[in-house]
């Protein structure tokens, strides 16, 4: 009996190994358990802020509509800090009404200044452009102004047009235009709608429609402007613009120098010109 208890018996040092790797098991099941329910009550976290950033966002269009300044920019005050990556919705939402908005312009310089992880690069090249810092903007689209988002389009037309670049321009602009979905010749039609007639006027709505990436309108506006005496230095600038479009490298640096000839700091003509001198 007693030899058959020493055959069933473990040796002690197996036994210790045996009983450490249980302990092990357990203790890493345990850790697993906690790590996963922690993980999960952070995503919990997150959707809730999430849902809650968005309902204040629309909290604050509706302060919006009823000039409730201070609400509004306390609204969108807390979605922000409830959920940074909201800052898209709000950008988008609000647009140029941002402006008049001091204290979500601070929240959102925050994030300009110290990018949280779910900002992605398009985001941030929009709020670059959207605070005036065209080389921070330019960085987050990429060497070579690749996008990822469809509707930045508009945005990296404009700063290529910024920097002079007005080739890589049109081709923003045009991408933009020619995705499905866009309107072209409503918004044409909401910036011409004050039916603009005499040359000041038409100057106006040739520089929106340039810089809402309608160039064929915008060009064709500037040619009633002329007609109707607007011999002006942007008038001239954007007409060398044309001409360098199609080709007409020569005729384009002529109105380039008449432009720099009335106005010597006119930075977009000086670009144009050296760029074209440079061939």
């Amino acid at each position: 009996m007693a030899c058959n208890m020493r055959h069933v018996a473990m040796p002690l040092g197996e036994r210790e190994r045996h009983i450490l790797s249980n302990v092990v098991y357990w203790v890493a099941l345990a850790v697993g358990g906690v790590v996963l329910l922690t993980l999960v009550r952070q995503y919990g976290v997150a959707m809730t802020d999430r849902h809650n950033a968005r309902k204040l966002v629309a909290e604050a269009l509706r302060y919006d509509e009823q000039d409730a300044e201070l609400e509004c920019q306390r609204a969108l005050g807390q979605a922000l800090l409830l959920d940074p990556a909201v800052c898209n919705e709000v950008v988008d939402r609000f647009g140029p009404r941002l402006s008049g908005l001091p204290a979500v312009r601070g929240h959102l310089t925050e994030i300009v200044d110290a990018p949280p992880q779910r900002i992605g690069h398009d985001m941030l090249a929009k709020l670059g452009i959207l605070f005036g810092r065209p080389d921070q903007a330019r960085a987050h689209l990429g060497g070579d102004g690749a996008l990822a988002a469809p509707d930045l389009g508009l945005l990296a037309g404009r700063l290529a047009l910024d920097a002079g670049d007005i080739h890589a321009a049109k081709r923003h602009f045009d991408a933009y235009w020619e995705a499905p979905g866009r309107d072209r010749k409503a918004a044409v039609a909401a910036i011409l709608s004050k039916h603009p007639k005499d040359s000041h006027e038409l100057c106006a709505a040739g520089r929106r429609l340039i810089w809402g990436g309608l160039w064929h309108e915008a060009f064709a506006t500037f040619d009633k402007a002329r007609a109707a005496g607007a011999e002006t230095a942007e008038s001239r600038f954007y007409q060398g613009v044309e001409l360098e479009l199609n080709a007409k490298s020569d005729a384009a640096l002529e109105r380039y120098r008449a432009v720099l000839a009335e106005v010597p700091t006119h930075r977009l003509a000086l670009l144009r010109l050296c760029a074209l001198a440079s061939k």
